[in-house]
């Protein structure tokens, strides 16, 4: 055992953390997630092991900070070291910075890391691992420590001193990141405004940088740099947002041709500002020919939003016609739209709110619908059937098959009920841990049980999503139940 456990009263749990961090693995290598499917019982080991670790965390931070930082070297410790070290705040920044002064001192001056670009390499991991705690807490301290790593011969390193000088934000930081900002890497330049980015989010950005980045970012814009077109706004409007506004409202970035601009509208949207109508007409019109190609459909998608809050026949025939666009973005976004045109900014986020405080019995038919639809939707999209029935949204696939007939799917209640036919007699439980239990048979037996059913729902030959917000239009007033008593 290493010599620090002996004052800290934590021996027994040496097996908790090793426990904890082999959960993951079996025999064969490393457990999978249908591996975890099958076996319902490595569910509760988890729990049983992290209601424990979080007793020992909490003993890691009554700890001084200079031995959990030491933790940071070990596989076997390296994570809960973290989240102590998370906990622990700015307490334990000098430690922090010890041991990267110590990380840098070792490596000869000019000579890059072996595989500097692998995370798994013992040194770049640490030197991650140390950059991450400190990024929680962004010290200014750290600016004179981190500083020359800017001219580190490996982008791997510049690009983890981008991100935390970019987050610390100080005007003693304008030097290096200056540099880094006009790195040859798009992923240290990205890092870097990423990190420029977190610090204006947290008011702790110096005058004379925020003056800069601006500069270079509005620059970014205009010369329509490849690659970082996502973040370019977001980050303007948290430096300036006054000149941020004229900018990506400017005839220049709202146009078909600017790369951009399909997230400077998504910018202007999010931040409340208001494009005149007579622009977003404008902007229809010549996207709508080219309404099927990337990324003009992620364009029109804003465009129509943004109309809906305007009340004209203009309007009201772009917003209509959108509705039968070729496009999914967009007939998603006109059925938005008609939404909020009734008073309706988010009525699955309402409907949401009011079954964690009601229940799901305690909430209309309609908001069950729809909500349970949704769910369905988003677990199926990102991780099939499997996903669905494993995790506790399966239990109210009940009131997603209702959801399903009540908005007119009925491809995908067909298919809802394939899936459900792999079960005993096409019936899961309900309670998670049953279900869980049965899954694992049928997954057991195939590991692909729902492969075909999965293929088809993707296609989404019934549009779903547009025809939930078709079916909250017709039963608005459930939805606003919630809003008003709030």
């Amino acid at each position: 055992m290493n010599w620090w456990l002996t004052g800290i009263g934590v021996a027994s749990g040496v097996g908790l953390w090793l426990l904890w961090r082999h959960l993951d693995q079996v025999e064969d290598g490393p457990i999978g997630f249908m591996e975890w499917v099958k076996n319902p019982s490595i569910r509760k080991r988890r729990e049983r092991a992290e209601r424990k670790g979080e007793a020992t965390i909490e003993e890691f931070v009554r700890c001084e900070p200079e031995q959990i930082v030491a933790l940071l070297k070990d596989d076997n410790w390296n994570y809960p070291a973290k989240l102590a070290i998370q906990r622990m705040g700015r307490a334990a920044a000098p430690a922090l910075l010890d041991a990267v002064r110590d990380e840098v001192s070792r490596r000869p001056i000019g000579e890059p890391l072996k595989h500097a670009e692998d995370d798994s390499c013992d040194e770049s991991g640490l030197l991650k691992a140390l950059f991450d705690c400190l990024e929680g807490v962004s010290p200014p301290e750290a600016v004179p420590v981190v500083a020359p790593l800017a001219r580190d011969p490996s982008y791997w390193i510049r690009a983890q001193a981008a991100l935390l000088l970019g987050s610390i934000g100080t005007d003693e930081a304008v030097a290096p990141i200056e540099q880094l900002l006009k790195d040859p890497s798009s992923h240290v330049r990205t890092l870097c405004i990423i990190g420029i980015e977190r610090a204006a989010r947290g008011g702790r950005i110096g005058t004379h940088l925020r003056q800069l980045a601006y500069k270079k970012i509005a620059a970014g814009i205009t010369e329509q740099y490849e690659g970082l077109e996502q973040i370019y706004p977001q980050c303007l409007f948290r430096l300036d947002r006054e000149r941020a506004v004229r900018l990506l409202a400017s005839d220049e970035v709202l146009s078909p041709e600017h790369r951009c601009l399909h997230y400077a509208l998504e910018a202007l949207r999010e931040g409340g500002v208001v494009v005149e109508e007579a622009v977003l007409l404008r902007l229809w019109e010549l996207l709508e020919p080219r309404i099927e190609d990337y990324p003009h459909y992620y364009s029109a998608e804003q465009v129509v939003q943004m109309l809906a809050k305007y009340d004209s026949p203009q309007t009201d025939a772009v917003i209509e016609r959108a509705t039968q666009c070729a496009s999914p973005h967009v007939r998603l976004a006109a059925a938005k739209a008609q939404a909020v045109r009734t008073g309706l900014d988010d009525p699955v986020g309402t409907g949401l709110g009011m079954i964690e405080e009601l229940g799901w019995d305690g909430v209309p038919t309609p908001v069950a619908h729809a909500c349970a639809v949704m769910i369905l939707h988003w677990e199926v999209d990102n991780g099939g059937f499997t996903q669905y029935f494993v995790n506790s949204s399966g239990d109210q696939w009940d009131f997603a098959r209702a959801g399903l007939q009540a908005i007119g799917a009925k491809i995908d209640v067909k298919l809802l009920d394939a899936a459900l036919s792999m079960f005993r007699n096409g019936s899961p439980s309900t309670n998670n841990d049953k279900r869980h239990k049965q899954l694992a048979r049928v997954c057991q037996r195939d590991d692909h049980a729902f492969a075909m059913i999965e293929s088809k729902f993707w296609k989404d030959a019934d549009d779903r999503v547009v025809l939930v917000y078709r079916y909250i239009l017709a039963n608005a007033e459930c939805f606003r139940v919630g809003r008003d008593e709030e």
